[in-house]
């Protein structure tokens, strides 16, 4: 996961940075700035997936920052840390889809950490509901003969399987129960021996 850490007083910034270490491998912090016009220029030209940011800020604040976010990079994940006083600023966080909300003062490894992986958790969710609605775009298109053969090669690879000049036949099984899934991908199994098998997919 990158993060990107934004707070004006730098003994914080280094604090944050030391307690998403602590983390372990799975969190990285990629960037971490004074103001939200520094973090901004960064988060539109490189990949982030959570920003961690103060509220109170000069140049550009950490509200303003998530506002400008959500209209030009809205796969970015805020997270609001703020103060016991700033009740009328997370208010207005909210009112932007922040969900999740870190007190300064009560910051602690645990807190941050069940924070990142509950960030971690949707974001893995969307990631896979994005897929799974590109495959189903994908066999509707490949049912209605709508794909060129230049972009079968190109599904195909991202598939995982060879491109080849050879007739292939395109299986698709939809099973409406999970309880059936095991089942069914034992017969499948069994079918397939001795096939060809260039690529498979659950769904």
């Amino acid at each position: 996961m990158r993060i990107v850490l934004v707070d004006d007083e730098r003994f914080s910034l280094k604090w944050m940075e030391k307690m998403v270490s602590q983390l372990g491998s799975s969190y990285e912090v990629v960037g971490s700035f004074i103001n939200g016009s520094e973090a901004l220029t960064y988060c539109l030209a490189n990949p982030v997936d959570v920003l961690l940011t103060d509220i109170r800020m000069p140049v550009m604040d950490g509200l303003e920052l998530i506002r400008v976010l959500k209209k030009k990079k809205s796969s970015i994940h805020p997270v609001v840390i703020s103060a016991y006083d700033e009740f009328d600023y997370a208010r207005e966080a909210m009112k932007l889809g922040v969900t999740e909300f870190l007190i300064k003062a009560e910051i602690t490894r645990e807190s941050l950490n069940a924070t990142l992986r509950s960030i971690a958790e949707q974001l893995e969710s969307n990631e896979r509901n994005m897929m799974l609605e590109q495959w189903a775009e994908w066999r509707e298109q490949l049912l209605n003969n709508q794909l060129s053969e230049d972009e079968c090669d190109r599904i195909a690879q991202q598939c995982g399987a060879e491109s080849t000049d050879e007739a292939c036949t395109v299986a698709i099984v939809s099973v409406r129960e999970s309880t059936q899934i095991r089942e069914m991908w034992q017969a499948l199994q069994t079918f397939i021996q001795g096939v060809d098998c260039r690529a498979s997919c659950i769904q």
